[in-house]
Order: structure tokens, then sequence, then C-alpha cells
């Protein structure tokens, strides 16, 4: 496996790509922090968030109705066009 690694490490020195490869990696790390701080800031929102009971739905008007059945109609309209279109 050592020798793997050395026999890359070679390729990338030789093709002048050490360089590339270090950004890479670098941003890559940083990435990784920044996803990590996020996930952190965002645990006490969550924890607190499921704590809440859930919102009772309200009635719907009667535009919400016909704007809820007429997406649902829209829906069954365009399905056989993207059954169609996915084969390949």
């Amino acid at each position: 496996m050592r020798l793997q690694v050395t026999r890359r490490q070679f390729l990338w020195q030789t093709l002048g790509m050490d360089e590339a490869v270090e950004l890479l990696t670098l941003t890559l790390e940083e990435e990784g922090s920044a996803a990590e701080k996020i996930r952190m800031a965002a645990k006490p929102i969550l924890e607190m968030s499921a704590r809440e009971p859930e919102e009772e739905e309200k009635p719907k008007s009667g535009k919400e109705k016909y704007s809820a059945r007429k997406s649902v109609e829209d829906e069954k309209k365009a399905a056989p066009d993207l059954k169609k279109r996915k084969t390949f």
C-alpha cells in the first residue's frame, strides 16, 4: 500500500500537480471544518425545534382547495410525459 501512495505522489510531482493537490487538500479540510461548525450551530436549533408541538392544520379556504386539486391534476397530466422521457 505504501508503494502505491509513493507511486501516486511521484506521478503528481512529475506532472507538476503537487501544488494543485495541496490546494485541493487544504480546500477539502476547510470544507470539513465549515461543515462541522454548521452542524454545531444547528444542533441547538434543531433540538429546540423538536421540542415544539406540531402546529394544527387550519381549514383550507375554497381557493386553497382548488389550487391543491389543480396541482394534483397537473401532476397526473405530466406523469405520462415524464415516464416517456426516462427511457435511455
